[in-house]
C-alpha cells in the first residue's frame, strides 16, 4: 500500500503508463511547460486528439503524444512558454509501450535565444534529465534525432523544464534497478594481506612458527609442498592446463567397463605422468582403443556419456588450486621468498587466461542449461573464487605479478584482475541477485564479497552487508530467537554458520572511506547467539537428530564425557577473539 502512495505523498512524481523502474523526484520546483501551447512536427492524431501533442505538457503521466505512425526522424515538440524563463534543468519521459514507440538516442534542445543543447539519452523509457547551463528563453523544443531502433512511432508522455540550480531534482530508483547499475570501479586497497588475513595476522604467525614447534612443523610441512612445484619449469605448468572451452566433469558414470569409480575433482585418481586418462578403482586405464574419448566423452551402447578426459581436467585445474597454489602463495607470505610467488603467477596468468572460456562447470552436472567455471558448477564457483582471492591477497606484493602475461597487452596482475577475479565476481552477483536467503546464494554473494574486499569494488561489499539477502538479512531471517537455523538438517545448520564467517571476517577487515574501521557483524547479538554451542546442544546420547533431509543413523555412538564438540570449540574461538578486545597470543 506504500508504495502505491508514495507518488502522491512525494511531491510531484513522473511515472510511466506501466510501473516505472525509476521515478524522478522535482522537488517542489515550478514545472514551467505544464499547460503551454505546443506544436510538433506530426501527430497520430487531430487537434485535441488522443496523441495530441498537449498531452505532453498536460501534467497527466497517463496520457501521451505520439508522432505520426512510421514519421521518421528528426521529429520535433515545441512549447511556448507565458512568459521569458530562466531554465536548466529539463526532464524527457518517453512511452513505454516499447513494442510500439522507439527510444530516442539522441535528442536536442533549442530555445529561443542561445545555443541548442545536444544529449544522448539511455536506451530506457523510464524518466531521464537533461541538465545544462542556465538560459533564458521563451520557448523550448525537444528534437528526437535518431532512435535506437525506429518502431512505429517516437512518444512523449510528459515534457518538463525547470530552474534548479540546486540540483534538487534527482533519480528515485526501485532497489533492483539500483542493484542492477552498480558501479563497479576497483578503488584498491592500501594494504595487502586484506581481506582473510592482515599484515598483524601475518606477524603473529610468524612469532608462532618462531615460538612453537607445532606451527614451525605446519610451515615446514607448506613450504616442502610448494618446493616441489619450484622444481617444474614454466613451460611445462602452462603445458598442463586445458584448453579455452574444454570439458570438465565430476566422472559419475564411472568405469564403463567394470562400473568402479574413479573418483571426482581433486580425489579423482589421475596422474601427470599419464595425462588425459584416468584409472578406475579396479585398475582399468581410460580412455583406451575401446573406449575413446576426443576431450567431449566416450558415449558408450547404452547412451551413458563416460567423460574421461573431463575428469582429467578437472583433477588437474583442483590439483593446480590447491596442491600448487595454495602452498607456493601461503609460504611467499611466510617466507618473502621471490621464486614462490614467481611460479604461483605463472599458474595463476594460465588458469585465468582459459577461466572465462570454461563456462560449463562440470558437464555431468544436472543442470538446464550447464553453467560454471572450470568444474565448479553454479554456486560452487564462489567456493573456489574465495580461495583464488586469498591466494592474489598473499602474493599481492611480488613483482612477479607486474610480468607480462601470457595473454598479450596484458600484465599477469591485470589478467588475474580482470580475467578471473571479476569474471567470476560478476557471475556470483549476477546469480546472487535472483534473490535467496539459503546457503547457495550466501555462497554466491561471499564470492562477490571476496573480490570487493580485495580489489576494492565497494558495491560487492555493500551488497553483502546491507543488500537484500546480505548477512544483516540472513542473520534477521535465519536465526530464531534461541539461535537456530532456519534450513533443514543439522549439517546443513553446521554449515551455515561456517559459511557465514566467510562473510564475517573479510567485512571486520574491509576499509574504505565509507567504512574506514570495516564492517563489525560480530557485535550483532543475534550473530553472536547463532554460534552458542549449535552441535552440543543437539547431541542425543552421542547421535544427531535425523531431521529433515539428514541421512538415516544406523551406527552406534556414545556420548563423550564431558561432552565434547571441535565443531563449537572452534566456534567459541573465534567470537572470544572477536568480542574480548584484542586479539589474545595463543
Amino acid at each position: 500500500m506504500l508504495a502505491r502512495l508514495l507518488p502522491f505523498l512525494l511531491t510531484s512524481f513522473i511515472c510511466a503508463t506501466s510501473a516505472p523502474a525509476q521515478t524522478i523526484r522535482t522537488a517542489g520546483l515550478a514545472n514551467y511547460c505544464l499547460d503551454m501551447p505546443v506544436t510538433a512536427s506530426s501527430s497520430a492524431a487531430v487537434e485535441g486528439g488522443k496523441y495530441w501533442c498537449d498531452k505532453a505538457v498536460d501534467g497527466n503521466p497517463g496520457s501521451k503524444w505520439a508522432t505520426a505512425d512510421g514519421a521518421s526522424p528528426p521529429q520535433w515538440l515545441q512549447v511556448d512558454f507565458d512568459e521569458p524563463r530562466a531554465i536548466d534543468t529539463v526532464i524527457i519521459s518517453q512511452s513505454s509501450l516499447v513494442d510500439l514507440y522507439a527510444n530516442a538516442r539522441e535528442v536536442e534542445l533549442s530555445f529561443s535565444e542561445g545555443e541548442p543543447v545536444a544529449a544522448q539519452l539511455a536506451d530506457d523509457w523510464n524518466p531521464q534529465i537533461v541538465r545544462f547551463e542556465p538560459r533564458a528563453t521563451t520557448s523550448l523544443r525537444l528534437t528526437f534525432v535518431s532512435a535506437y531502433e525506429l518502431r512505429h512511432y517516437f512518444g512523449l508522455q510528459e515534457l518538463q523544464a525547470f530552474s534548479d540550480p540546486d540540483k534538487k531534482i534527482g533519480v528515485v530508483e526501485s532497489p533492483r534497478k539500483r542493484w542492477e547499475s552498480v558501479d563497479l570501479t576497483a578503488t584498491g586497497r592500501d594494504v595487502h594481506p586484506c581481506v582473510n588475513k592482515t599484515p598483524a595476522d601475518v606477524q603473529r604467525a610468524l612469532r608462532n612458527i618462531a615460538q612453537h614447534e607445532w606451527a614451525a612443523d605446519y610451515a615446514d610441512g607448506v613450504r616442502a609442498q610448494a618446493d616441489e612445484w619450484l622444481e617444474r619449469s614454466d613451460e611445462w605448468l602452462l603445458a598442463q592446463i586445458p584448453e579455452p572451452g574444454a570439458c570438465f566433469a565430476y566422472g559419475f558414470t564411472g568405469c564403463p567397463i567394470c562400473g568402479s569409480r574413479w573418483g571426482s575433482w581433486g580425489g579423482a585418481r589421475c596422474s601427470f605422468d599419464n595425462p588425459g586418462h584416468v584409472t578406475c578403482s579396479k585398475g582399468h586405464v581410460l580412455p583406451d582403443a575401446d573406449h575413446p574419448d576426443d576431450g567431449t566423452g566416450y558415449v558408450a551402447p547404452d547412451g551413458r556419456i563416460h567423460y574421461f578426459v573431463g575428469s582429467y581436467n578437472a583433477w588437474m585445474v583442483e590439483t593446480f588450486q590447491f596442491k600448487a597454489l595454495r602452498p607456493l602463495c601461503l609460504s611467499y607470505l611466510l617466507t618473502g621468498d621471490e621464486r614462490y610467488a614467481a611460479k604461483a603467477a605463472v599458474i595463476f596468468d594460465g588458469l585465468a587466461a582459459v577461466y572465462p572460456d570454461c563456462d560449463a562447470g562440470s558437464w555431468d552436472y544436472p543442470s538446464n542449461p550447464p553453467s560454471g567455471r572450470f568444474c565448479r558448477p553454479w554456486y560452487q564457483v564462489a567456493r573456489v573464487l574465495i580461495h583464488y582471492v586469498d591466494f592474489y591477497d598473499e602474493i599481492f606484493s611480488s613483482p612477479a605479478l607486474d610480468e607480462p602475461s601470457i595473454i598479450e597487452g596484458l600484465t599477469r596482475r591485470q589478467n588475474i584482475e580482470e580475467t578471473l577475479l571479476r569474471n567470476g565476481a560478476w557471475y556470483c552477483y549476477e546469480q546472487s541477485r535472483k534473490g535467496g536467503l539459503n546457503n547457495g546464494y550466501s555462497d554466491y554473494i561471499r564470492g562477490a564479497l571476496s573480490v570487493g574486499c580485495v580489489l576494492g569494488i565497494e558495491p560487492y561489499v555493500e551488497w553483502a552487508l546491507d543488500g537484500p539477502y546480505g548477512i544483516r538479512s540472513i542473520i534477521a531471517n535465519n536465526a530464531d530467537r534461541d539461535g537456530r537455523y532456519f534450513e533443514s538438517s543439522l549439517g546443513y545448520a553446521l554449515h551455515a554458520r561456517s559459511l557465514y564467517l566467510t562473510f564475517a571476517e573479510p567485512l571486520l577487515n574491509y576499509r574504505s572511506d565509507k567504512y574506514p574501521e570495516g564492517a563489525n557483524v560480530y557485535e550483532d547479538p543475534k550473530f553472536l547467539s547463532f554460534y552458542f554451542l549449535p552441535d552440543a546442544l543437539f547431541d542425543c546420547a552421542g547421535h544427531g537428530p535425523r531431521y529433515g533431509d539428514s541421512g538415516p543413523d544406523t551406527g552406534a555412538g556414545w556420548p563423550d564425557h564431558p561432552l565434547f564438540s571441535s565443531t563449537d570449540h572452534e566456534f567459541a574461538e573465534v567470537l572470544y577473539a572477536r568480542t574480548a578486545g584484542e586479539l589474545r597470543e595463543p
